[in-house]
């Protein structure tokens, strides 16, 4: 008794093993069943992205003094001190590095103290020297717009 009850369990888990997809009588002949394989799958660690990836082919490097003036325009912003991050990012002396990453930085720091003329300052002065307008730097400015209830 014992035994047939194994061997019909034996049936039923082959049967499992062996699905056949509903078809026709006409289709089933025409289908081959084979066993699925016992080989193990092999586990892969995830691909690491690659360093040298470069995103912007444009991409320029920077001058110890853009990096400088970033360090300072982000320290600016995040302390909320706009009068300080408006008098460096508008100093004469970084007309030659000064950059869409620097405006995105200062009007960041505008939107964080409610300043909507600077932003549309800074940015009436970025479409004026020709530089694209980045779209962090528009993000930036729709936060300081939505902040300060101008939408």
């Amino acid at each position: 008794m014992e035994t047939k009850c194994f061997a019909k369990a034996f049936a039923k888990a082959k049967k499992r093993k062996l699905h056949i997809p509903q078809a026709s009588v006409s289709e089933t002949s025409a289908i081959d069943v084979q066993p699925r394989s016992k080989k193990k799958m092999k586990i892969r660690p995830p691909k690491k992205k690659s360093e040298s990836l470069i995103l912007h082919c444009s991409k320029k490097k920077l001058s110890q003094a853009a990096l400088n003036l970033s360090a300072q325009l982000k320290s600016f912003s995040q302390q909320k001190q706009l009068t300080e991050a408006l008098q460096a990012y508008w100093d004469t002396t970084n007309d030659g590095i000064r950059d869409g990453f620097h405006a995105c930085i200062t009007i960041d720091c505008c939107a964080r103290c409610g300043a909507m003329e600077q932003i549309e300052k800074i940015l009436q002065n970025l479409k004026a020297s020709g530089q694209t307008i980045s779209i962090e730097t528009n993000t930036s400015a729709i936060k300081g717009f939505v902040h300060g209830g101008g939408m």
